[in-house]
Parts: C-alpha cells; structure tokens; sequence
C-alpha cells in the first residue's frame, strides 16, 4: 500500500525542518569565519593606502604561504615568519600576552588617518604619530630612540648584512617623513641619502634586530615600505619581498596577526563540533536525533489512555471472567450452562418458572411451533454437550439467543 498525501505531509515537512535547523547550526557556527573584515587602519585586512592587504596578496601570487592570525590559527604548523602590525594603543600587557612561535617581524605605526565620508575604506593622512609616542609603545620590546625627518626621500640607497643577499642597491620609493632609528640594534637594513645631507652619511637603521636566537625579532621603522601605497612601487614592492624572504626560518606560512589590532577571535564550542575530532560523533549523534524522531512520527493516532491496573464495574468483571475462561482453555464447556440459562430466561419472561418440568416442557414445545422458530431446545441441548472450542460456543450461543426471542417475541 502506498501512503497517501496527507501521511506523506508531515514526514516532508519534519525532514524540510530538520535539514534547515542543521544548516543553522552550521551558518551560526561558521559566521565569524564568512563575515569579512573591514578596517581602514595598519592592519593586514586594510586595503586603504597604510593597510597591508597588497603584502598578504603579494606573498600569495610569489609562492609564499600566508595565514592570518586571529587567535583560533591552527598551531600545529609552525610559521616561518610572524608579522606584526602594533597600532599606537598597544601595551605592555599585550605585547607580554603575546607567544611568538618563529621570527617575529615589528611593522611600526607611523601616520594618523582620518576615514573619507564617501569613499568607503579610502583614508586621509591627518599627520603622522609623534615619534615619541611610538618608542613609548615599543619600549617592552627595545629602548631604542625613534626619529622622523621631514620632507621627501626618494632614491635612497639600501644595505644589509649578508642575510639579505639580491636586495637592490636603490630604493626608489617615495617617502614621506622618514622614520627610522638613528643608532643602536643590530642594523639589518640601513639607508643613506646620497643626495642630501639631512641623513648621517653612514646612514641610518631602516630595520633592526633586537633579539637573536631562534625567536629573532625585527623591526621596520618605516611602514611605507610594506604597507599598500608603498608596494604600488614595483621596486618597492620587490624590496619588501627580498627583505620577508631574507628573514624567514623555515617553509612555514608567513602569519600576519591582528590580534593586536583588535580583531581576535575566541574559539567556538559549537564550530568545535563540526570540525576534528568530533565531527563524526556530531554526524552520528544527528542522525540518531532524526531516526529517533522518524520513529516518533510512525505513531499513528491519538496515545492510547492509560488504563487503571484493576477495573471496577459489571462490564470489568464479564471481561475479567471471559478472560479467565479463555486463559484456561474452558469455552466449550460453557455451551450447556449458557443455553440453559437462555432457556431459564424464556421460561421468567413467560412466567412459568413456576410450574412443574413436564409443564415447562410443553409451553416450551408450544411456544416453537406457535413462533415458526428453526431451532428446538433440544438440538441446542444436545449440541452444546459436544462443543468442542471457543468457536462452537459462539455458534451455538448465537443460536440460543435467537431461538430466545423468537419464543419470547423480544425480536423478529
């Protein structure tokens, strides 16, 4: 048999239901993850002109992994590079909390922005920090002096030490109000300026090392090598590149953090449940919910009213007592009592109950051939003491019923 269209109707919608509250799940789950992130500020996600959106996608399209950082990152694969892009609120608290993993690159503040009404992530340079300001954030990592120098620079001439072999001997990137660090650390990078004298003729430091080891940390004072209207520059853009590559350890992703501009991430109990190593046992769990309820949908009707465990009444006791017969397998020797108890019933409805047996005998023969009946006592008599089981008793009860009306004229 085929269902029809109204048992089919819940069971549609209860797996409609059930896909839609799964997909729920998941969208709640996974919507930090698809909301995307907007800032304007020195930030890896910024496309304004101090972001640094064009270094991740500059590191893409060279082959260079990279992953942002947002404190739910993966930690079993180690970075190569760790870069950092502190804004000027950074504290000693943060930079503290922090655990780097790999070379720690320091990407300084440099400019104060102020958002354009009309053109959405676009900024306008309102001045720069004072450079003060921005050694006072730094001094957990380094007590080293920062300087700005008005003006444009352009065409200044990079060097290293041997760690950043194939860096281009001239930088001809615009910037504006250079910030460096006049002495101290250990000079990765330092510039000259050969055609002014605002700068020290041996040059000053453009990126140094504060810490050695396995866990180096560099800093690059000026962020208009990196950030996204210094790599507009094609030679710019490639000198920040000689320079990531130069200062990894490892094939590991480069990792771009913004915990420390605000953007972490806290970790999901419930996106937990879909991912490793619980995803199978959410699947499992799942489906057992929906068969359970498949189950509980199968049921057909209204629930079945508890009955009391001892029934009280005339009707409880009849059905009690058929019950009884039938337990003990006693139907077929109830056939004589019940067609002597219709015939017991006749003779009180025709008042003779009274009267001698010979008597009773004769109303009763009268009584049939005046009402036509086709059946006499005496076939039932003589078939009820050869019932045999539970179906000769209906039969020859049915009978007796009958053959009491017809005499008695209770029924046609």
């Amino acid at each position: 048999m085929t269902r029809s269209s109204a048992e089919r109707l819940p069971l549609l919608l209860f797996l409609v239901g059930a896909v839609a509250f799964i997909a729920l799940l998941l969208l709640f789950a996974y919507a930090p993850d698809l909301r995307g992130d907007t800032s304007n500020g020195a930030n890896v996600v910024s496309r304004s002109a101090i972001g640094f959106a064009g270094l991740q996608r500059l590191l893409d399209l060279s082959g260079i992994p990279t992953e942002i950082d947002r404190g739910v990152t993966a930690r079993e694969r180690k970075p190569s590079l760790t870069i950092l892009t502190p804004d000027i609120t950074t504290g000693k608290t943060d930079w503290h909390d922090y655990e780097e993993q790999s070379a720690v690159l320091v990407i300084l503040p440099k400019w104060i922005t102020v958002p354009m009404p009309l053109r959405s992530g676009w900024v306008v340079k309102a001045g720069a920090w004072p450079a003060d300001d921005i050694a006072k954030m730094l001094a957990p990592i380094t007590k080293l002096t920062l300087k700005q120098t008005q003006g444009d620079f352009r065409g200044l001439v990079p060097a290293s030490d041997t760690r950043l072999k194939g860096l281009p001997r001239a930088l001809p990137g615009h910037f504006q109000l250079l910030q460096y660090f006049p002495q101290g650390g250990e000079a990765v990078v330092f510039v000259e300026d050969p055609h002014s004298k605002r700068l020290k003729p041996d040059g000053v430091n453009f990126v140094v090392r504060v810490r050695d080891g396995d866990k180096p940390i560099y800093i690059l004072s000026d962020p208009d090598l990196m950030n996204n209207q210094g790599l507009s520059d094609p030679v710019t853009a490639q000198t920040a590149l000689t320079i990531i590559r130069a200062l990894r350890r490892g094939n590991g992703p480069v990792r771009m953090d913004v915990m420390l501009n605000g953007m972490t991430r806290s970790p999901s109990l419930l996106k937990a449940l879909f991912e490793p190593p619980f995803r199978g046992a959410t699947i499992c769990a799942s489906l057992a919910a929906i068969l359970m309820a498949l189950h509980a949908l199968s049921r057909f009707g209204a629930p079945l009213r508890e009955s009391r465990p001892l029934m009280r009444g005339k009707q409880a006791l009849a059905s009690n007592t058929a019950e009884l017969v039938r337990m003990m397998g006693r139907q077929a020797a109830m056939a004589p009592r019940y067609v002597q108890a219709m015939r017991n019933l006749a003779l009180a409805r025709l008042g003779a109950r009274s009267r001698s047996a010979a008597e009773q005998e004769q109303l009763l023969d009268a009584m049939e051939k005046a009402s036509h009946s086709d059946t006499q006592y005496g076939w039932l008599a003589n078939a009820a003491t050869q019932a045999k089981t539970g179906g000769d008793l209906i039969a020859i009860a049915a009978r007796a019923w009958t053959w009491k009306g017809r005499i008695t004229s209770e029924h046609p």
